[in-house]
């Protein structure tokens, strides 16, 4: 079950951030929001499940910034 909350997590963020459609900012802010409710939800019910995905979106998050910075600084 860890796999697929993982696979979801990572999925759900590179479908906003691919989207070309979505605002930069407005992704980033829906992602967060995502991953703070889950995160919020899993405290709350003690289901680690859920904690672990909000690990896994913020994760995913900050290696695409990360890698979007880097592109950014070799233009």
């Amino acid at each position: 079950m860890y796999e697929l909350v993982s696979f979801a997590a990572d999925k759900y963020v590179k479908s906003l951030f691919f989207d070309e459609g979505i605002a930069y900012e407005k992704m980033v802010s829906d992602v967060e929001k995502c991953a703070d409710a889950l995160y919020s939800l899993g405290c709350e019910l003690s289901e680690s499940y859920l904690v672990l995905q909000a690990n896994k979106i913020f994760g995913r998050l900050h290696n695409d910034l990360n890698e979007k910075i880097k592109r950014r600084q070799l233009i």
